[in-house]
């Protein structure tokens, strides 16, 4: 950058030469020495200077680098992090395991209502087998009777219709009954998988 100045040699005492400035831009060799522009950016100075933003007559710290701070502002960054405590971590554990028991217990519960309705309907079946069966072994004794008495009655052939009869119906609902019995499950399936993949659950993923 060039400098405008007065034509001339120093002095032997090394004085700057006769003050000369720029009238457009004030720029020049004064008598303390070299003066900027008037234009372009000016450095703050470092320090302590007052400020009127608060209304309370505040002071604002001006750092070298031309960034400031303000007495008695405070600045936080989110990491994202919230702190919890140990406690407060394995109290919702804790939570997480109560629901998830009441969760199973319902589950269960639903089951194993559901399989009692199977049962109910199998033994209602059985029992009513078993008083076709009961009049079964009646009539088949009074068939016998009969029977023995056909030598000299022929009443006895309606008695064994009936007999017959009423074993078809026996045979029938026993086998209805017990296949109702075959299709109900003690065991709760769906509750012992889940309750099987619970611990897998509660494990940390390997990433």
């Amino acid at each position: 950058m060039s400098h405008p100045v007065n034509p001339g040699n120093y002095s032997e005492s090394g004085d700057y030469p006769p003050a000369t400035s720029d009238p457009a831009t004030g720029a020049g060799y004064t008598d303390a020495g070299y003066t900027e522009p008037a234009s372009g950016y000016a450095e703050p100075v470092a320090g302590y200077s007052e400020t009127a933003e608060t209304g309370y007559g505040s002071s604002a710290y001006v750092a070298p680098s031309g960034g400031s701070y303000a007495a008695g502002s405070t600045s936080t960054s989110s990491s994202g992090i919230s702190d919890v405590s140990v406690g407060e971590i394995m109290g919702k554990i804790s939570a997480d395991m109560s629901t998830l028991m009441r969760q199973e217990l319902q589950l269960a519960k639903a089951e194993l209502t559901v399989e009692a309705k199977k049962a109910t309907a199998g033994v209602a079946m059985l029992a009513a087998a078993g008083v076709a069966g009961f009049f079964l072994l009646m009539f088949a004794l009074i068939t016998l009777w009969q029977a023995l008495a056909s030598l000299f009655d022929e009443d006895a052939w309606s008695a064994l219709v009936v007999t017959v009869l009423l074993a078809v119906v026996a045979g029938v609902l026993a086998l209805m009954g017990k296949k109702k019995m075959q299709q109900v499950n003690p065991k709760p399936e769906q509750t012992i998988e889940t309750l099987q993949e619970a611990p897998s659950a509660l494990k940390p993923s390997n990433r």
